[in-house]
């Protein structure tokens, strides 16, 4: 079984969490997708997307950001966006 948390981790966790808020790195413009919406979109697994994207990346068919937003979780995570070059 899964140890439960101390009151001092709890409390690290509280401030560190507090003080990421303001730390999400977001694309800016129109038409940026995450791997998981793409995935969705062409119903594939969210980990092909990258390997399928690559080459359209390299040919300069597709921008790609790297920044961070909040998962599911609420944890603040790196997250790498694409979109395509119009």
């Amino acid at each position: 079984m899964p140890q439960q948390k101390s009151a001092p981790t709890n409390n690290w966790a509280t401030l560190l969490q507090e003080s990421l808020q303001d730390k999400r790195i977001l694309p800016t413009g129109e038409k940026w997708q995450t791997a998981r919406e793409i995935a969705v979109d062409f119903r594939i697994t969210a980990a092909a997307v990258p390997n399928k994207l690559r080459p359209l990346v390299a040919a300069g068919k597709v921008e790609v950001f790297e920044g961070m937003d909040f998962n599911g979780d609420g944890r603040l995570v790196r997250r790498v966006w694409y979109r395509p070059k119009i």
